[in-house]
């Protein structure tokens, strides 16, 4: 099971962090100025510190512990600011101003670093405890040459801001080379750290979808079978390494890998190959059972920054032939194991995904050969650069939207023959809507290459009536067929986009719309028609595949929101006689688009409902997978503005606002020990205060906290 615990990369830099820094009585903390996520400086070191000495402390280990205090404020650090609030009776919102400054300052013996290594008292002789000169400088976290984040290396000319990764050296030396002036021992051997911005988490970890029940062939290389995706919140976040289990499941074909892979990568979402595996290599594989076989593949340095969206994707390389009896009936499973992806913050606490004993995607692939599937085959699947579920600003009476991304599915034309398309089908799905059908949303759609385009008309038939909400458009029907030629072996991206009618043509704001490209079994029904390089029509078997997109909503009045990061912790102060309460923080922000709107004060887990009035927000437990009752929440805001009134929130027509859902749960007798995760499920807003509420669910599914907090 993942535990919440985040551990430090290398021993070796937290014994130096730890030792390498003598603690003195500190002053009382003195406030002066507002500190809140995203503050950095001596204030912000201050404050942890005082932190460290009540019950509210920043971290237990490694980075923000008690000696190990930095000057970043991060989702920690606002954690423990709103457990101290909360124990002071002041308002949990997470940010130090003059109130929560001066009951700080009423806590006393916090201590301060001294820069000196541990035993010293200034830079002459050599430290009472270590033996080691009081010279030698103590590891700051900063590039070489550096002794501040401001301006340039004076030994390497890079950025004091820091990289995604830095090397410290040992005592006295400013690079690898020759030996440390102040203790004689060589100056290799330094530790490479992260040094980001932020301490952060992995959020919304899922699957990409189109990369199960796929028919791989002989001799294909860096053909994808699985997808994951997850967003940086609170910090940038590095992926070092990602564990990746095969596992045969079916009783035909052989039961070794290598009879049908030679090696498994990780590329990243513009196919670059980070790091690969021969299927033989024995110490980079393990064989946990006679039919799986895991890998660990390190070395990926795939940085995501903070508050966006990163993709890794695992691919195999196909033998260049399949022994027949060994491709007839084969099929395999690829997944990634529970805390099988690795993350490492900036502050060097690493954290495992998935958590619990859940697993990230279980896709299918079958392996053939060239000779038994034939020489002929087109595959389509879902594409990285496709969207995720948004909200789209669109007109009210007049004018259609261009251009409007609806998805992109990444096509395939295996090693033997080069395929020309000539009609296409994509299917158009309204999900919301209630009113209209797709003629009256869609003006029309286009299919695009990368160096073509088809624009084709809404058909006739999907405007029949208005209860028509689901419309098959064939591209090459409208004026002339396509030939589109997508040569052997090679890829290509096909884009959808849409230009959407103003809402006055009978679609109401708020409906979404989704493109997919169907399973397909089903393509030559809807009148796909390709043929190989020889001029043979394509069909059955030599098609496969598919893919279907994320709605993407339309408004003109409205709005929309997007995750700004998640944290979750144990609220110490709050603790009950025998269980641990936690405190769950979604900050999620705002847009208004064409008009001033309200968001409400109040948060409850309460079913949803249209003109409530509230923020909605949910509370699973994860092991039992059930929903929990007895959460409480609350909305805040770091800013008052003008509009406010006494039940919403002001957010001015054209700006952004960013807002502070906190969820706080008492662990029971009967949920002790379970996992916990916060979400938000709808976010009512209204143009005009307390009245008029209306649902915004677009994309809300993807913003929960994580990784999730297990209370006792």
């Amino acid at each position: 099971m993942k535990s919440f615990t985040k551990y430090v990369v290398s021993a070796a830099v937290a014994l130096v962090l730890v030792l390498g820094a003598k603690s003195v009585a500190n002053a009382s903390y003195m406030q002066s100025g507002t500190l809140q996520v995203g503050s950095t400086g001596s204030q912000v070191l201050s404050l942890q510190q005082t932190l460290n000495m009540t019950s509210c402390k920043v971290a237990s280990s490694g980075a923000g512990s008690p000696g190990m205090e930095t000057t970043t404020f991060g989702p920690r650090t606002k954690a423990a600011v709103q457990c101290f609030q909360s124990a002071n009776g002041l308002t949990a919102d997470g940010v130090v101003g003059n109130l929560t400054g001066a009951k700080l300052a009423l806590v006393s013996g916090a201590t301060v670093s001294t820069g000196l290594p541990a035993g010293c008292s200034s830079t002459s002789g050599f430290s009472p405890i270590t033996g080691s000169s009081c010279n030698a400088p103590v590891s700051t976290g900063l590039p070489a040459g550096c002794s501040s984040t401001s301006g340039y290396s004076t030994t390497s000319g890079s950025p004091c801001s820091g990289t995604p990764a830095t090397t410290v050296f040992p005592a006295g030396c400013s690079s690898d080379v020759g030996f440390s002036p102040t203790t004689g021992q060589s100056c290799s051997g330094g530790t490479t750290v992260y040094t980001g911005t932020g301490s952060g988490v992995l959020t919304n970890v899922n699957t990409v979808s189109g990369y199960s029940g796929l028919t791989l062939n002989a001799g294909e290389q860096n053909d994808k079978v699985l997808g994951a995706q997850f967003t940086a919140s609170g910090g940038d976040m590095k992926i070092d390494r990602l564990t990746v289990d095969f596992q045969r499941t079916s009783s035909s074909g052989y039961y070794q890998l290598s009879q049908y892979i030679s090696s498994v990568s990780v590329m990243n979402a513009s196919g670059a190959v980070l790091a690969t595996v021969p299927v033989t290599a024995a110490s980079d594989i393990t064989t946990t059972s006679p039919d799986t076989f895991e890998f660990d593949i390190a070395g990926l340095n795939y940085t995501v920054p903070n508050g966006t969206t990163g993709s890794l994707y695992v691919a195999v390389n196909v033998n260049p032939t399949i022994d027949s009896s060994n491709a007839s009936g084969n099929s395999w499973t690829v997944s990634v194991p529970a805390n099988g992806l690795r993350a490492i913050d900036s502050s060097g606490f690493t954290d495992y995904y998935p958590s619990g004993a859940s697993t990230l995607a279980s896709n299918t692939f079958t392996v053939d050969n060239l000779s038994s599937s034939g020489n002929v085959q087109l595959r389509a699947s879902i594409d990285p650069s496709s969207p995720l579920a948004y909200g789209q600003q669109v007109n009210a009476t007049t004018g259609n939207t261009a251009n409007v991304k609806l998805l992109a599915v990444t096509m395939y034309a295996k090693p033997g023959s080069a395929i020309t398309v000539r009609k296409f089908p994509v299917t158009l799905t309204e999900t919301t809507s209630v009113t209209g059908n797709v003629a009256q949303m869609v003006n029309n759609i286009t299919l695009s290459n990368g160096t073509a385009s088809y624009t084709a008309n809404i058909p006739a038939a999907c405007s029949a009536t208005t209860t028509t909400h689901t419309c098959t458009v064939v591209f090459g029907s409208d004026s002339g067929v396509l030939n589109w030629i997508i040569p052997a072996g090679a890829t290509q991206t096909w884009t959808v986009t849409a230009s959407i009618a103003p809402t006055s043509a009978n679609f109401a704001e708020g409906d979404s719309l989704v493109a997919s490209v169907d399973s397909a079994s089903s393509w030559i029904g809807e009148g796909f028609d390709a043929e190989d390089s020889v001029g043979n029509p394509l069909s059955g078997s030599d098609l496969t595949g598919g893919a279907t997109g994320n709605p993407v909503g339309f408004f003109v009045n409205g709005v929309t929101v997007t995750s700004a990061g998640t944290s979750a912790s144990v609220n110490q102060s709050l603790n009950s006689a025998t269980h641990e309460t936690g405190t769950f923080i979604i900050n999620f922000t705002v847009n208004a688009l064409n008009s001033s709107i309200y968001i409400p004060k109040t948060a409850t887990s309460a079913t949803p409902a249209t003109n409530g009035g509230h923020v909605y927000f949910s509370l699973t437990d994860l092991t039992s997978a059930s929903l929990v009752s007895g959460a409480t929440g609350s909305v805040t805001s770091t800013t008052s503005v003008s509009g406010d009134t006494s039940t919403d929130f002001y957010v001015s027509a054209g700006s952004s606002r960013t807002f502070t859902l906190t969820v706080g749960y008492t662990a029971t007798s009967g949920t002790s020990g379970h996992q916990f995760s916060a979400g938000l499920v709808d976010t009512n807003y209204s143009l005009t205060s307390g009245s008029g509420y209306k649902d915004y669910t677009l994309n809300l599914n993807n913003i929960y906290t994580n990784p999730p907090l297990t209370l006792s």
